[in-house]
Protein backbone atom coordinates (compact mmCIF):
# COMPACT_ATOMS: atom_id res chain seq x y z
CA UNK A 1 0.00 0.00 0.00
CA UNK A 2 1.07 3.48 -1.42
CA UNK A 3 0.96 6.30 1.58
CA UNK A 4 -0.08 9.77 -0.09
CA UNK A 5 1.14 12.45 1.87
CA UNK A 6 0.24 15.86 0.76
CA UNK A 7 2.25 18.89 0.59
CA UNK A 8 0.76 22.14 1.52
CA UNK A 9 2.53 25.45 1.59
CA UNK A 10 1.40 28.89 3.28
CA UNK A 11 2.89 31.76 2.08
CA UNK A 12 4.73 34.60 3.87
CA UNK A 13 2.75 37.91 3.47
CA UNK A 14 5.46 40.23 4.58
CA UNK A 15 3.27 43.25 3.30
CA UNK A 16 0.74 46.24 4.14
CA UNK A 17 -2.56 46.17 2.49
CA UNK A 18 -5.08 48.99 1.99
CA UNK A 19 -8.25 48.83 0.90
CA UNK A 20 -9.27 51.84 -1.28
CA UNK A 21 -13.03 52.81 -2.54
CA UNK A 22 -12.98 54.94 -5.32
CA UNK A 23 -15.43 56.20 -8.12
CA UNK A 24 -12.31 57.12 -9.65
CA UNK A 25 -11.20 54.87 -12.37
CA UNK A 26 -7.59 52.40 -12.03
CA UNK A 27 -5.51 55.05 -13.89
CA UNK A 28 -6.86 58.08 -12.52
CA UNK A 29 -6.75 56.57 -8.86
CA UNK A 30 -2.91 55.60 -9.72
CA UNK A 31 -2.10 59.20 -11.13
CA UNK A 32 -3.24 60.68 -7.83
CA UNK A 33 -1.35 58.26 -5.78
CA UNK A 34 2.05 59.38 -7.80
CA UNK A 35 1.10 62.81 -7.02
CA UNK A 36 0.14 62.33 -3.28
CA UNK A 37 3.13 60.32 -2.56
CA UNK A 38 5.43 61.42 -5.60
CA UNK A 39 6.00 58.11 -6.63
CA UNK A 40 5.87 56.85 -10.26
CA UNK A 41 2.94 54.07 -10.20
CA UNK A 42 3.21 52.36 -14.04
CA UNK A 43 0.61 49.85 -15.51
CA UNK A 44 1.73 46.21 -15.79
CA UNK A 45 1.61 45.00 -19.49
CA UNK A 46 -0.03 41.83 -18.43
CA UNK A 47 -3.01 42.15 -16.13
CA UNK A 48 -3.63 39.33 -13.30
CA UNK A 49 -5.90 36.21 -14.99
CA UNK A 50 -5.90 33.31 -13.23
CA UNK A 51 -7.12 31.35 -16.11
CA UNK A 52 -10.05 29.09 -14.85
CA UNK A 53 -11.47 32.29 -13.46
CA UNK A 54 -13.17 34.73 -15.36
CA UNK A 55 -12.02 38.53 -15.45
CA UNK A 56 -8.58 40.31 -15.46
CA UNK A 57 -7.08 42.49 -12.73
CA UNK A 58 -4.98 45.60 -13.79
CA UNK A 59 -1.64 46.21 -11.92
CA UNK A 60 0.44 49.10 -11.66
CA UNK A 61 3.69 48.92 -9.70
CA UNK A 62 6.43 51.17 -8.30
CA UNK A 63 9.64 50.24 -7.06
CA UNK A 64 12.57 52.01 -5.60
CA UNK A 65 15.70 50.38 -5.23
CA UNK A 66 17.38 52.64 -3.42
CA UNK A 67 14.79 51.83 0.07
CA UNK A 68 13.56 48.33 -1.19
CA UNK A 69 10.13 49.52 -0.97
CA UNK A 70 7.27 48.27 -3.58
CA UNK A 71 3.78 49.17 -4.13
CA UNK A 72 1.04 47.54 -6.02
CA UNK A 73 -2.20 49.20 -6.92
CA UNK A 74 -4.89 45.80 -7.91
CA UNK A 75 -8.18 46.62 -8.80
CA UNK A 76 -10.58 44.24 -7.22
CA UNK A 77 -13.72 44.21 -9.59
CA UNK A 78 -14.24 43.86 -13.57
CA UNK A 79 -17.25 44.75 -14.75
CA UNK A 80 -17.37 41.91 -18.28
CA UNK A 81 -20.16 42.18 -20.80
CA UNK A 82 -21.44 38.65 -21.77
CA UNK A 83 -23.41 37.86 -25.24
CA UNK A 84 -26.11 35.78 -24.03
CA UNK A 85 -26.72 33.09 -26.69
CA UNK A 86 -29.64 33.57 -29.19
CA UNK A 87 -31.72 30.29 -28.12
CA UNK A 88 -32.13 31.77 -24.98
CA UNK A 89 -35.41 33.88 -23.96
CA UNK A 90 -34.19 37.56 -23.33
CA UNK A 91 -35.08 40.57 -23.30
CA UNK A 92 -30.84 41.59 -23.41
CA UNK A 93 -28.41 40.69 -26.36
CA UNK A 94 -25.73 40.52 -23.51
CA UNK A 95 -25.22 40.68 -19.73
CA UNK A 96 -22.88 42.40 -17.59
CA UNK A 97 -21.07 40.48 -14.39
CA UNK A 98 -18.65 42.37 -12.35
CA UNK A 99 -15.79 39.30 -10.96
CA UNK A 100 -14.04 40.42 -8.10
CA UNK A 101 -10.30 39.49 -7.29
CA UNK A 102 -11.09 39.14 -3.19
CA UNK A 103 -14.65 37.84 -3.29
CA UNK A 104 -15.10 38.25 0.02
CA UNK A 105 -14.20 41.77 0.36
CA UNK A 106 -16.42 42.49 -3.03
CA UNK A 107 -17.14 46.18 -1.64
CA UNK A 108 -13.37 47.10 -1.53
CA UNK A 109 -12.48 48.71 -5.65
CA UNK A 110 -8.32 48.86 -4.95
CA UNK A 111 -5.99 47.24 -3.19
CA UNK A 112 -2.71 48.95 -2.38
CA UNK A 113 0.17 46.52 -1.74
CA UNK A 114 2.59 48.18 -0.02
CA UNK A 115 5.96 45.98 0.84
CA UNK A 116 9.31 47.44 2.28
CA UNK A 117 10.32 48.88 5.79
CA UNK A 118 7.63 51.28 7.11
CA UNK A 119 6.43 51.48 10.95
CA UNK A 120 2.42 50.72 11.57
CA UNK A 121 2.67 54.81 12.22
CA UNK A 122 3.58 55.66 8.73
CA UNK A 123 1.23 53.15 7.15
CA UNK A 124 -1.44 55.25 9.46
CA UNK A 125 -0.49 57.86 7.40
CA UNK A 126 -0.55 56.78 4.17
CA UNK A 127 -4.14 55.52 4.69
CA UNK A 128 -5.17 59.38 6.10
CA UNK A 129 -3.06 60.67 2.58
CA UNK A 130 -5.05 58.51 0.30
CA UNK A 131 -8.37 59.03 2.33
CA UNK A 132 -7.73 63.18 1.30
CA UNK A 133 -7.27 62.17 -2.32
CA UNK A 134 -10.52 63.72 -4.41
CA UNK A 135 -12.15 61.15 -5.36
CA UNK A 136 -11.76 58.77 -2.54
CA UNK A 137 -14.64 57.42 -0.14
CA UNK A 138 -12.94 55.46 2.06
CA UNK A 139 -9.34 53.57 3.16
CA UNK A 140 -8.15 51.81 5.57
CA UNK A 141 -5.60 49.03 6.28
CA UNK A 142 -6.75 45.46 6.12
CA UNK A 143 -4.95 42.25 7.85
CA UNK A 144 -3.61 39.89 4.67
CA UNK A 145 -3.70 36.66 6.74
CA UNK A 146 -7.38 36.93 7.28
CA UNK A 147 -8.44 37.06 3.82
CA UNK A 148 -9.50 34.16 2.76
CA UNK A 149 -8.36 34.51 -1.06
CA UNK A 150 -4.59 36.39 0.15
CA UNK A 151 -3.01 33.85 -2.49
CA UNK A 152 -4.25 36.07 -5.36
CA UNK A 153 -2.44 38.91 -3.82
CA UNK A 154 0.78 37.23 -4.99
CA UNK A 155 1.45 37.18 -8.10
Amino acid sequence: MVKKHKLEFDYNHDYFLIGVNSILEDFLIAFRLNQTFNITLRRKKKSLNFGNKKGEFSVYDYENLKTFNFWSLITNKQVVEEKISKDSFSLFESLYNTYTLIPEKKQIDFFLKIEGEYSKKQIELIVQKIQKIDGVMLSYQLEPLQLKSKSNLIY
